[in-house]
C-alpha cells in the first residue's frame, strides 16, 4: 500500500504526506466507506460527472 501512495504522490507532484493529509481530509468529508464496494463507484460516477460539466 505504501509504495502505491508514493507512486500517487508523484504523479500528483505532491508528498506523500500530503496525499495522505488530502485522503484524511476526504474521510472527514464523505464517511470511512468512501472508498469501499457501491460508494466508491458513487465517488467515481460523481467526479466523472462532475468533469463533464
Amino acid at each position: 500500500m505504501r509504495r502505491h501512495l508514493s507512486r500517487t504522490a508523484s504523479a500528483l507532484y505532491v508528498h506523500v504526506n500530503t496525499l495522505h493529509q488530502r485522503i484524511d481530509r476526504i474521510t472527514a468529508l464523505l464517511g470511512p466507506l468512501w472508498r469501499h464496494g457501491d460508494h466508491a463507484l458513487q465517488v467515481h460516477l460523481a467526479l466523472t460527472m462532475r468533469r463533464a460539466v
